[in-house]
Parts: structure tokens; sequence; C-alpha cells
């Protein structure tokens, strides 16, 4: 059997963030998307991108140590993350011509190897 674990935990978290941009509507996910970019790579990774920080806008207990500094402001304004629906937003990478260079601009190099990689053994299943 081969397995792949996602480094960034879940693949809404390796959206890049001009497909962000894209989401509707655009004017929340562009205030979003200022916020979100506050965020170190480490945070963008663990961040809950469907429900952000929930109703409570709190950092979970768990990830306190994490997101430790991030000002108030930034955590008010990803209260609500980016909605259930953000994964549909990778039928639209080629529509936005999205590039390996977005990829490691937002999430680093390491992300585009690790889809690389999972491309690699999907066609090795299929």
């Amino acid at each position: 059997m081969k397995v792949h674990v996602l480094e960034l935990r879940e693949a809404e978290n390796y959206i890049p963030n001009r497909l962000l941009q894209a989401k509707k509507p655009y004017r929340e996910a562009s205030q979003r998307l200022k916020f979100f970019k506050k965020l170190t790579k480490e945070q963008r990774g663990h961040f809950d991108m469907k429900l952000g920080f929930g109703k409570s806008g709190e950092v979970p207990e768990n990830q306190k140590s994490l997101f430790d500094g991030l000002p108030d402001k930034v955590v008010s304004g990803l209260k609500q993350g980016f909605g259930a629906d953000v994964i549909k937003l990778f039928q639209d990478v080629a529509a936005h011509r999205i590039t390996e260079a977005d990829f490691d601009r937002d999430l680093g190099s390491d992300a585009a190897t690790e889809l690389r990689s999972i491309l690699t053994l999907l066609r090795q299943i299929v």
C-alpha cells in the first residue's frame, strides 16, 4: 500500500495566494488574504483554511504557542477562514495560470516538490 501524509496537514493549505484572491465574494477574500499573508509558513500550514479560528475567534489551545505574538487584528480577520468550499479553487489552477513559482513563493519550494511526488505516486497507483 502506498501512502502520503501531507506536510501541511490538509490539501487546502496548499492553495497559493493568487487562487485565494479568486475566491468569491472577492472583497471578503481580499480582506482575509491580507491577514492571511501575515502568517508564517509554519502557521499557514496549521491554519484551518475552511473554518479559520472558528466562532470564538480565538486560537485553539493546542496552537497557542504556534500563533503566539500574532496580532489580535490578524486573528480576528481570519476568524471565518475561507469557507468549506475553498478546496474547489484548485479547479481553477489552469484558468488563473498558476505556476510552480506561485507555490514556491507562497509555500516554499518544499511544497512544489511534495506536490510533484504526490502526482508521481498517483501515476504509479493508476
